[in-house]
């Protein structure tokens, strides 16, 4: 049976359940984005609107490398409500005393799904679909919108810090080239930088998935909702 689902971008479409070989599939690729965007083409039966998107020919057969990370994960999520339902059960480590305990959220009713703003709409309407902002110390930064391409382009071995900002920076102050962009983004304060990574969740939507879980001891922890093995073997994991 089809699933009618709306992103926050506004690509609208029809989704399936997985089979069980796009699951082996999915268990090959392990936790790679190239594995998550094939169970999306698999799983994707029909589009409804484009939304922000403009892709020629078949409108069935979405370009996923470039549809938002917003729109990839949102979902994600609803592949796994369609499986399993809404009550998403994991285990979380307290920060506090250390102990692992057990959560729970209901993925339709706890988490927040941010629509994609006009203003970013507008920009991926445009030509370049280049995002730009100026930086508190004044440098000028053009950005991309982070898409399945972007997640792939991440460097597992770079730097924690950056490593999910370098692939999105087109260019920082003129400078285009990726290791200059690097060096500029080790040198920069980390208050400019905190504004950076502002500019850069600003232009994005999507669920937030981060959390609040709540130990025994009655510490409460931050956490990113877990996108790990459970999510989508909750029982056989």
């Amino acid at each position: 049976m089809a699933i009618t689902v709306t992103c926050p971008s506004g690509l609208k479409g029809e989704i399936r359940k997985p089979k069980v070989r796009d699951i082996s599939e999915l268990r090959k690729g392990g936790n790679s984005i190239r594995a998550y965007t094939k169970l999306l083409r698999s799983c994707w039966e029909r589009t409804l609107e484009k939304g922000v998107y403009n892709w020629e020919g078949d409108p069935n057969n979405v370009p996923w490398s470039e549809v938002l990370s917003g729109d990839r994960f949102y979902i994600l999520l609803q592949i796994r409500v369609a499986l399993f339902g809404p009550v998403y059960k994991f285990n979380v480590t307290c920060g506090t005393c250390g102990s692992r305990f057990a959560w729970e959220v209901n993925v339709e009713e706890d988490i927040e799904v941010k629509p994609l703003s006009d203003a970013a709409k507008e920009i991926l309407a445009g030509q370049d679909k280049l995002f730009s902002c100026t930086l508190i110390d004044g440098r000028e930064v053009q950005f991309r919108a982070g898409t399945g391409r972007m997640e792939a382009a991440i460097d597992g071995q770079e730097d924690p810090i950056i490593k999910f900002v370098l692939p999105r920076i087109h260019s920082l102050d003129g400078q285009a080239q990726p290791k200059q962009i690097k060096e500029a983004l080790l040198d920069m304060d980390q208050d400019v930088f905190d504004h950076l990574q502002a500019e850069l969740a600003a232009s994005e939507c999507g669920p937030d998935i981060a959390i609040l879980a709540r130990c025994n001891c009655n510490a409460t922890s931050r956490i990113d909702l877990p996108f790990d093995r459970t999510f989508f073997y909750p029982r056989s994991g």
